[in-house]
């Protein structure tokens, strides 16, 4: 490191731990030492930033990122690429990530509530935030901008998951190879994937083997769901691995359904034309047996997890209990999603008051 006079104007100079030179001129003598201390002190304390490194464009780095996200569900990556291509490139992609300031983000934000649903814009708001917190952390700059935006309050609308009636109006409207499927997830709240990946493996005992005896008790094991490619792929999370059992009704239903339809690739229990039942195929199925019957307007698939859910809840089954068997992380995410579906203990508390004030 050093300070050197070049004609009218001072040189300062110094080297990265990579050994790369620095230099930058100024006018004054005390002003390029005053410089080079503090690149100094930044080395020494292991938080120096090359100026130059945050030249790269928001769009080049963000595409390096996702390329890197290799823990990502191919559904999740590509909503992530979606999300970033549709809602952020257009307003900082040619930035580069030093000149991105807080209120580019919140331009970001603003521009994407105009035509997404509050929880959508939030996941916008979450991918941008994960790219330039690893940007922060690959040391191109040095603070994230996307802190203190202004975000959109989340729908509170109360979710109205369909009756045991119009379920069984939808078991019976769907086409009869899938009428199983219906019973399935009304009755084990399982994703749609993981239910379309069940295998006769996975069944406890298995029902293709016991020819005419329909046991008391299925187990089925929950360990993978069925990817967009038709191939297995892992559950949502590692809480989602779990064992769910199901009683005789659904047992005698899933046992008739390998009698008359068979078994598909790889054991598959549902299957259309020999395939494996892709989440587009099953979301026409749903969209056309839903039609006319007052569900919600995007209604799918989901809504019967939660209809199973909402019954658990309704009938005094524990919050733990129902968190085990959804394949939550814990009961506080089944209680931030289905707190509504508890019954009231508003008479309860009036009656305990009034014994409690007899004198």
């Amino acid at each position: 490191m050093s300070v050197k006079k070049r004609g009218t104007s001072w040189r300062a100079r110094f080297r990265d731990d990579s050994g790369r030179e620095h230099q930058k001129s100024f006018a004054r003598k005390a002003d390029a030492e005053a410089w080079e201390r503090e690149q100094r002190r930044a080395l020494d304390r292991g938080d120096w930033l090359d100026p130059t490194a945050g030249h790269v464009p928001f769009r080049a780095y963000a595409t390096e990122w996702l390329t890197a996200q290799q823990h990502m569900r191919p559904s999740t990556r590509a909503q992530a690429e979606s999300r970033l291509r549709l809602h952020v490139f257009p307003v900082v992609g040619d930035l580069p990530l030093a000149r991105i300031r807080r209120s580019d983000v919140q331009q970001v934000i603003t521009r994407a509530s105009r035509t997404l649903a509050p929880s959508t814009v939030r996941i916008v708001h979450a991918y941008t935030t994960s790219v330039l917190s690893a940007a922060v952390a690959d040391r191109l700059i040095a603070s994230s901008p996307a802190v203190g935006i202004s975000l959109p309050q989340p729908e509170r609308a109360r979710m109205t998951p369909p009756t045991p009636e119009q379920v069984a109006h939808l078991a019976e409207k769907v086409p009869p190879r899938f009428r199983a499927l219906v019973v399935l997830v009304a009755a084990t709240g399982l994703r749609s994937g993981e239910a379309r990946a069940l295998t006769a493996d996975r069944l406890s005992p298995r029902l293709h083997l016991r020819g005419r005896v329909v046991p008391q008790q299925v187990t089925i094991s929950v360990d993978r769901s069925l990817r967009d490619d038709r191939s297995f792929g892992p559950t949502k999370t590692t809480a989602a691995v779990r064992d769910v059992t199901v009683g005789p009704t659904v047992a005698r239903t899933l046992a008739e359904h390998i009698a008359t339809f068979g078994l598909g690739p790889d054991g598959l229990l549902f299957h259309d034309n020999g395939k494996a039942l892709l989440r587009g195929q099953a979301g026409r199925v749903w969209k056309q047996a839903a039609d006319g019957m007052g569900l919600r307007s995007r209604s799918g698939w989901h809504d019967l997890r939660h209809a199973h859910a909402s019954t658990l809840l309704s009938e005094g089954v524990s919050i733990a209990a129902v968190s085990a068997r959804l394949g939550h992380s814990s009961p506080t995410e089944t209680l931030a999603a289905y707190a509504w579906a508890m019954p009231s203990d508003e008479q309860r508390i009036v009656d305990v008051t009034e014994r409690a004030m007899r004198l």
